[in-house]
């Protein structure tokens, strides 16, 4: 259509008293002058019952490539619904088109809306520090948005915020992807192919904008930014089936330090990654400081419990801990999400309404202060929107709204801080929080590819190994930490997701493990003093058991001397530096010639094997009988 006609009001939303702006927007894309008849209907419905408050008749013609916007305003709006239906008709063409606000009685309690952009990518590195996926840095320089603007979605986010500088929301910008930007800048990034971007090139250049950018705003209270765990780590998942309590403790610790160093601030709120809950993570979140979290309203909040429980639009406290719970509203918050098809302006202006609408619907239902939480992905909704472009009219008419609906006092946005720490919004209290995750459970990551579970074998073989080592050396060192890092990264979900699932970067964390970890074993040999030794059938049989150590530091584990042809016997020993014997004793149950094996044992792992040659003979009182 060569001609394109649409409605719009001023606001989404208006108090009683008010008076609307009504925009008609006309856009003419042929190559000749057309005329356009038009007819403008402005109802009130309250109750059900609507009453004309306007009507407009007119005709605008537009010359080849033109855009005009002619705006008419009502008479003082009462309570209920403003519907605006344009008419027209141009060419043997007709066009009808129709806007909806509501009209709301001014409340004299507050109601606020928080925002919060869930950034994130995976650690894309490997091992020797090439990129396999450039993903962190590209979302920040790629033109996504043409013809609207440039950058990619961390550059937009950035950038209206500081177009919008009355809107207050949330950012969560991960470590790892924190990282990956703090790398960049100081080293340039190299990709797997070989292709480098040196630090000074336009496409790091606008890491360091966007990176300094968020630090400026970090400083201010508008922008509240959470941390999280290093990576995107199932934590929910990995506590409730594996038990990994110290692996979530340490990529916590990690995370909260890589947002304060590079951001300069302490964080008071951490994001759970893929909102996968266990309620252990009350207390892990406590004992670090975390005062709160985000889990999601439709699969948390119903199956929740406690003493004081009412809707999702406020805070819980999880008994037992400091810790705070925001519930999201996951119907509105997925419309932003995955309804994001925005071909054009219209389609990005009826979104922003539709939500903000139905946000005050649902906060002026209730009879005091209320927090809407809509939470999300910040890049992901962006990024695969059949129309990228689209999506950035969407947010910036959408922060263009809520400055207005502040202005009009009649919703606020706010940082989750604020909320807990004023009084305006009610605290619930709850003692349970089911595990799951946004999806409901953790069939995503495990189950949905046949070679999961297979996967996750070799992850908890993985953690098992870390665990042995540093009960060997009863504490971590260099090897240990190393493992745990490379750990992180192979059990980050997005390598997991069905629809991305990456083996090949698993496998390559996994084996780094082994690898790293196989150089502190090393260290530690066993071997039998004697070339052969030699016994009877059923009486003790003592050897020298050699234990080499190299680790520079003592070692506890187990020396098993082990069947079939002997009996089992266990030595525990804690082997100091260097080297050192151990006088161990067994009894033979077969006389002949054979190897009998000698291991060294930490936690059911083989440290160290060797074969010992015996020669044993029979009992003498057994020969004649």
């Amino acid at each position: 259509m060569s001609t394109r006609l649409y409605v719009e009001t001023d606001s989404p939303v208006y108090v009683e008293g008010d008076s609307a702006v009504i925009r008609v927007k006309a856009s003419n894309t042929s190559n000749r002058i057309i005329g356009v008849d038009y007819r403008l209907s402005m109802i009130v419905y309250e109750n059900g019952i609507g009453r004309e408050i306007g009507e407009e008749k007119g005709n605008v013609r537009l010359a080849p490539g033109e855009l005009k916007t002619i705006e008419y305003h009502t008479k003082t709006l009462s309570p209920g619904r403003l519907v605006v239906i344009l008419e027209a008709s141009w060419d043997n063409i007709k066009l009808v088109d129709s806007v909806e606000s509501i009209v709301v009685k001014p409340v004299e309690h507050k109601n606020y809306v928080a925002i919060v952009w869930h950034n994130h990518q995976a650690p894309n590195y490997l091992p020797d520090n090439t990129y396999h996926a450039d993903w962190a840095f590209r979302w920040v320089w790629y033109d996504l948005f043409k013809p609207f603007t440039t950058g990619g979605p961390y550059y937009v986010h950035y950038k209206l915020l500081l177009k919008h500088d009355k809107v207050k929301v949330v950012q969560h910008l991960s470590p790892s992807l924190l990282k990956q930007w703090i790398d960049a800048v100081e080293h340039g990034y190299r990709m797997i192919t070989g292709e480098y971007y040196p630090s000074d090139s336009r496409e790091v250049s606008m890491v360091k904008e966007v990176l300094e950018g968020f630090k400026t705003i970090a400083s201010t209270s508008r922008v509240e930014f959470l941390s999280s765990v290093y990576a995107h780590t199932i934590l929910g998942y990995i506590l409730s089936k594996m038990g990994m309590e110290d692996i979530v403790r340490d990529e916590l610790e990690l995370g909260l330090s890589i947002t304060e160093e590079v951001l300069g601030v302490r964080v008071r709120g951490v994001w759970t990654p893929e909102m996968a809950w266990d309620q252990r993570l009350a207390k892990i979140y406590d004992d670090y400081g975390v005062e709160y979290t985000i889990l999601c309203g439709k699969n948390h909040f119903p199956a929740s419990t406690g003493k004081v429980k009412k809707d999702i639009y406020m805070p819980y406290l999880v008994e037992g801990s400091n810790v705070k719970v925001f519930f999201r509203n996951q119907r509105l918050s997925d419309i932003i999400g995955f309804e994001n098809y925005f071909p054009d302006e219209k389609a990005a202006e009826r979104t922003a309404r539709r939500i903000l609408v139905e946000a005050v619907r649902i906060l002026y239902g209730r009879r005091e202060s209320g927090v809407l939480v809509l939470a999300l992905d910040g890049e992901n909704w962006m990024i695969f929107s059949k129309t990228p472009a689209g999506t950035y009219l969407f947010l910036d008419k959408f922060y263009e709204y809520l400055e207005l609906l502040e202005s009009k006092n009649i919703l606020f946005t706010t940082t989750l801080s604020n909320i807990i720490s004023g009084k305006e919004v009610g605290l619930g209290v709850l003692n349970y929080i089911p595990t799951t995750s946004w999806l409901g459970g953790f069939h995503k990551w495990d189950g949905e590819i046949e070679e999961h579970r297979h996967y996750w074998v070799k992850v908890n073989r993985g953690y098992r190994l870390i665990k042995a080592y540093e009960s060997m050396i009863t504490g971590r060192d260099n090897y240990s930490l190393r493992a745990r890092w490379a750990l992180y990264h192979a059990i980050d979900s997005d390598y997991w997701w069905a629809e991305f699932w990456n083996k090949k970067v698993i496998d390559t964390w996994l084996n780094e493990v082994d690898r790293i970890l196989g150089q502190g074993f090393r260290k530690i040999r066993v071997d039998v003093e004697e070339n052969i030794v030699e016994g009877i059938v059923g009486e003790d049989m003592c050897m020298n058991i050699v234990v080499v150590n190299d680790l520079g530091r003592p070692v506890k584990a187990n020396i098993l001397v082990s069947k079939p042809f002997v009996e089992t016997q266990w030595a525990s020993i804690e082997a100091p530096q260097g080297t050192s014997k151990y006088r161990v004793c067994t009894k033979p149950r077969l006389w002949g010639e054979y190897r009998i094996p000698v291991l060294l044992v930490v936690d059911g792992y083989i440290v160290s094997y060797t074969m010992v040659n015996a020669r044993i003979n029979p009992r003498v009182d057994n020969i004649f009988s």
